[in-house]
């Protein structure tokens, strides 16, 4: 067969050329990660009733999962981290682990958790353009009204329907958008790395940086670590760290080798519908029309980046 009947090589980095099939595959780890993310509520919710903050959820969180994922790369031979990297690495931490969880939780101290959840998941937006211009992930109007159907629906799902949660301050607004730039930025971030590394490897990485430039944060503000860990269900520490941190990451970083970082950041926004079941499915809070409303927008949304010509 001539060279003009073969079809193209795929390029695991290249969204353009990838097939259905692998778009089909990287979407389905990519919702395993945002179903994983989705439990994130709950568990955070009971390890602060046990006297922990958001921060140092965060200083754990990062330190298991990127210890476990670490060790798990280490015990399958994978790449080890080549000097020449660490500078990278050092950056993905600092900015998509530590910067996201120190803005993140201010944001949900100075917002409403219905405003910092959408300010959060601004994040698309900022990928689809970052990706336009880093990656040529194409900008079309089916991944543009994508993402305002996610949008609208992830607005909806916090609740932010409430003319009560209309609360904005300056300062809000600013860690707000800036949760959403730093999280927008892990996608951008795992893109770079799996051109050299496995994502087992790249994540692992990045948490342990993140958690190691944690730790001064977390000493000014509560004066250490550990001392809260008295009595507190130290199985969930291991949970929160492996499940909704170490396995999400890897699984959303492992879809990025299929899909361009602007639609993944489109499919994992179905994070909240997950919070909001199990919210009330574990603590019986309500869910009302406009909730469900928003829920079935977002996956709408995902649906059509299925159906979309790029897919």
């Amino acid at each position: 067969m001539g060279q003009q009947g073969r079809r193209p090589p795929l390029n695991a980095f290249d969204g353009h050329s990838a097939s259905r099939r692998n778009v089909l595959r990287g979407t389905l780890y990519v919702l395993l990660a945002a179903i994983l993310w989705g439990t994130l509520g709950p568990i955070m919710r009971l390890l602060q009733a046990n006297g922990l903050s958001a921060m140092e959820i965060g200083f754990y969180r990062a330190s298991i999962g990127g210890g476990a994922l670490f060790f798990l790369a280490k015990g399958t031979g994978r790449r080890s981290l080549e000097q020449r990297d660490v500078p990278f690495f050092a950056l993905y931490g600092l900015i998509s682990v530590a910067a996201f969880f120190v803005l993140y939780a201010l944001s949900v101290q100075y917002n409403s958790i219905a405003v910092a959840v959408v300010l959060l998941y601004t994040a698309p937006a900022f990928v689809m353009l970052l990706s336009w211009r880093l990656f040529d992930e194409p900008l079309t109007w089916s991944t543009g009204g994508a993402l305002v159907l996610a949008f609208t629906g992830a607005a909806l799902v916090a609740g932010l329907h409430e003319p009560r949660l209309w609360a904005f301050r300056a300062v809000g607004i600013l860690v707000g958008v800036g949760s959403g730039f730093t999280y927008a930025l892990f996608s951008i971030f795992g893109k770079f790395a799996l051109r050299r590394y496995d994502p087992i490897s790249a994540m692992g990485y990045a948490l342990l940086f993140g958690a190691v430039l944690l730790v001064p944060v977390i000493w000014a503000s509560s004066g250490g670590l550990g001392e809260r860990i008295t009595g507190l269900p130290v199985g969930w520490l291991m949970v929160i760290g492996l499940l909704p941190t170490a396995g999400s990451y890897a699984l959303y970083t492992s879809g990025l080798r299929w899909l361009p970082p602007g639609r993944a950041s489109i499919v994992a926004m179905v994070e909240p519908v997950v919070g909001g079941v199990l919210g009330w499915w574990v603590f019986g809070e309500a869910l009302d029309g406009f909730q469900l409303l928003g829920g079935s927008a977002i996956l709408v949304a995902v649906l059509l980046l299925q159906r979309s010509p790029e897919a």
